[in-house]
């Protein structure tokens, strides 16, 4: 299957956005998707979306993020073997990476540091232990003007590497949005665990709940 770029330009978009929407289906990325739809809501921007069969994929970017560590660079390594050409100017290009295995496909567009005037990318993913492993994915974000990251213990160790000032950035929610108040709402969850977990606290927390009216959800 070939790759199809979805590119519906407007007249005077200033804002580029890559979306891997049409090959990465993942729940945990729902989030990230409609973080480029709010751009889009509140400023005039456009979105170049690759489409691509998600298996095929799947064995591409593996093979490609593969060569990247075993050559020591990313640069040129492109998962969708083909490149889209911008034909027009943008004042601000935003690349959301939800890990560094999406940092292969930024090679698909082919002129971006030449036609953007800023460039930004927010990593949302990167385990501070895991930052040597994909150190050749992390260098070709030297090219980007601003870095912003989700983990704030990974900013040190990525910034090294690439040797530009990295940005913490926290997730937030629209806490009053969410909120019951005034409806006194009967709590239906007491505690929510996941991810991993020591056998001992769980233990004790299974034998609270068969002692009290505790909902434990894991």
């Amino acid at each position: 299957m070939s790759v199809v770029f979805n590119f519906d330009a407007k007249k005077n978009a200033r804002v580029l956005l890559l979306s891997l929407r049409k090959i990465k289906f993942h729940v945990a990325r729902c989030y990230l998707y409609e973080l480029e739809d709010l751009i889009c809501e509140f400023d005039s921007a456009d979105i170049l979306t690759p489409v691509f069969n998600p298996d095929l994929f799947k064995v591409t970017n593996r093979i490609a993020n593969t060569m990247a560590q075993a050559v020591g660079s990313s640069k040129l390594i492109n998962p969708l073997f083909k490149q889209f050409n911008l034909d027009k100017e943008y004042e601000l290009f935003f690349v959301i990476c939800q890990s560094p295995l999406d940092i292969l496909t930024i090679n698909s567009i082919k002129n971006w540091r030449n036609k953007c005037s800023k460039v930004v990318v927010w990593l949302d993913e990167i385990w501070a232990k895991d930052i040597e492993k994909w150190k050749a994915h992390l260098s070709f974000l030297q090219e980007f003007d601003y870095i912003f990251m989700n983990f704030s213990q990974s900013i040190e160790g990525v910034s090294k590497i690439i040797q530009r000032p990295c940005e913490y950035i926290p997730f937030g929610i629209d806490a009053i949005k969410f909120c019951p108040y005034p409806l006194n709402r009967e709590r239906s969850v007491d505690l929510y665990s996941v991810g991993r977990r020591s056998q001992v606290t769980h233990q004790a927390l299974l034998d609270l709940s068969e002692r009290v009216n505790f909902f434990l959800y894991l």
